[in-house]
């Protein structure tokens, strides 16, 4: 599920997800719970890398620039 994150990773992404950036939580209102028809995760783990928001189903990485980036 994590495709090979290690534990540093998967708890870099769970203090991520506590303190998502304006844009990010925008966008997660109008992507979770299914509203598109397809579930989303935030700040999800994938390797050594945190994607912003990832679906499975559709295999799709979105990631949000704002001043951050």
């Amino acid at each position: 599920m994590y495709f090979g994150a290690s534990k540093e990773t998967i708890l870099f992404a769970r203090y991520l997800r506590q303190n998502m950036t304006g844009a990010e939580k925008i966008l997660w209102e109008h992507i979770r719970k299914e509203k598109l028809g397809v579930k989303f995760r935030n700040q999800h783990p994938l390797y050594k890398y945190v994607v912003d928001f990832f679906c499975f189903e559709l295999l799709l990485f979105i990631e949000v620039d704002g001043s951050i980036h």
